[in-house]
């Protein structure tokens, strides 16, 4: 259990008068344009619902404002999207705000008959925001909010153009034992009454929260267990809760950052900006609000996006197999154990490249695992000589994880970036995830990277 995602917030609960009187309409495809206009001021804003593809889950969400950015905000663990109230007027006539509900959250739907992953919460961000014609955001995650946001960027790279995180419980990564992820899991159905009052007492400490803030919190005493526990299940998978390869401008803001959390942040979050405040509360945005305003609106580049040269997104789904031709210290990695460097070769096919070979390079931590330390060169041939730059870091885990064969002796799932190439390559960019693993029928490592690669078209 991660200790510090007690302090995650919220739940389905109270929504503020809406400034654009409008009744709630449920929106199809078949229905026109016109039917998502206010007939008041739409800079105030206005609530719209919209019916997911292929699940038929309603979802709500809130439009309110004007600007040359769009920013999406998605709020935490079982928050509806009025966690983010105190953003609603600051931002209106700065940008054009996208509050979500998603699914299982607040107005949306929420069937107890399903699973509430990852995968789920970032489709429905991506329906929102392509029935609002988006193609490009500044996306605001708060506590748990991070998770589907990641998730959305897995998916969709590129869309993203600055993530901000407020006070973020960042996932465990090597991942938990299956054992403990069910103790979780259970741990959380089983809330009593008096459990659920007390985590509402830490996450929204009554004697220093603002009032409105604490009569907000309350929904979570009547928010069902089955739903909460299966949406913290899916955020500590394992498959969602691995390092993601960002490479956009990041500002996190924390409530307090312990060393070692900050270390973790650095991990995860590459070059990311981190602002700390201090007080008791978790609820940042609506306790501090004016500060995280402050600091958001500073952060955000306000340019309107503009589109570059034309580019193809595809998938990139790569398997291959490695010989490790070396393995051994080197003035470049250290001159003593536990570092060495590794050096691994070997063949496969990727869909978009044809039949490839690799070069992998790189220090290792031998005792630990972790990868690369300070050095890394690493890139795939095609047949006509084009090359195919990558890295990829992470740790290699001893033993297999749930789903394993028995032959497996240590794995590794982690993020890898495309930063270039050569020929068809040129200008390239991309990422996704490794599925490898050593074994013990053979001395090869054996990789399978999914992902997706965006090509400049020539």
């Amino acid at each position: 259990m991660k200790a510090l995602k007690f302090f995650l917030l919220m739940f389905a609960g109270l929504l503020l008068p809406l400034a654009c009187e409008q009744p709630d309409e449920l929106l199809t495809d078949e229905l026109s344009e016109e039917n998502l206009k206010c007939t008041g001021q739409p800079e105030l804003g206005q609530d719209r619902y919209l019916m997911m593809r292929g699940t038929g889950l309603k979802v709500h969400y809130k439009v309110i404002g004007r600007g040359p950015v769009n920013i999406v905000f998605i709020p935490g663990w079982t928050n509806p999207l009025t966690v983010y109230s105190k953003q609603f007027d600051y931002f209106k006539h700065k940008a054009r705000s996208i509050y979500i509900d998603l699914p299982g959250h607040g107005l949306s739907s929420a069937p107890e008959n399903i699973e509430y992953t990852m995968d789920l919460m970032a489709d429905a961000i991506f329906e929102v925001i392509r029935r609002e014609g988006i193609m490009r955001f500044v996306g605001v995650g708060f506590s748990w909010g991070d998770s589907p946001l990641t998730q959305f960027e897995r998916k969709h790279p590129g869309m993203i153009r600055q993530l901000i995180l407020l006070d973020v419980s960042i996932g465990a990564w090597p991942p938990i034992t299956e054992e403990a992820h069910e103790a979780t899991y259970n741990y959380f159905l089983n809330l009593s009454d008096e459990t659920k009052a007390g985590l509402l007492q830490q996450l929204i400490p009554p004697a220093t929260a603002p009032g409105d803030l604490v009569d907000w919190g309350k929904y979570f005493l009547e928010f069902p267990n089955k739903l909460l526990a299966n949406m913290y299940y899916y955020d500590d998978a394992e498959e969602y809760c691995q390092p993601y390869p960002w490479s956009i401008p990041i500002l996190l803001i924390y409530n307090h950052l312990k060393p070692a959390k900050e270390l973790k942040t650095k991990r995860f979050f590459p070059g990311c900006e981190i602002d700390t405040l201090g007080g008791d509360q978790h609820v940042i945005q609506w306790a501090y609000h004016e500060t995280v305003n402050e600091l958001m609106d500073d952060f955000i580049n306000y340019e309107p996006w503009r589109p570059g040269p034309g580019r193809t997104t595809m998938p990139f789904v790569a398997h291959f197999t490695g010989n490790y031709v070396s393995i051994g210290p080197c003035e470049t990695c250290g001159d003593s154990p536990p570092y060495f460097l590794v050096v691994n070769e070997g063949n496969g096919f990727c869909n978009c490249i044809g039949n490839i070979t690799h070069h992998f390079e790189f220090c290792s931590n031998a005792a630990k695992g972790f990868y690369p330390q300070g050095y890394i060169k690493a890139y795939f041939t095609a047949s006509n000589g084009d090359r195919l730059d990558v890295v990829i870091s992470g740790r290699v885990i001893k033993g297999r994880s749930y789903g394993h064969p028995f032959f497996v002796t240590s794995y590794w799932r982690d993020p890898f970036t495309i930063t270039g190439g050569t020929g068809r390559f040129e200008g390239a960019r991309g990422s996704g995830f490794s599925n490898d693993y050593n074994s013990s029928k053979d001395p090869l490592s054996h990789h399978q990277w999914r992902g997706t690669i965006t090509l400049v078209r020539r």
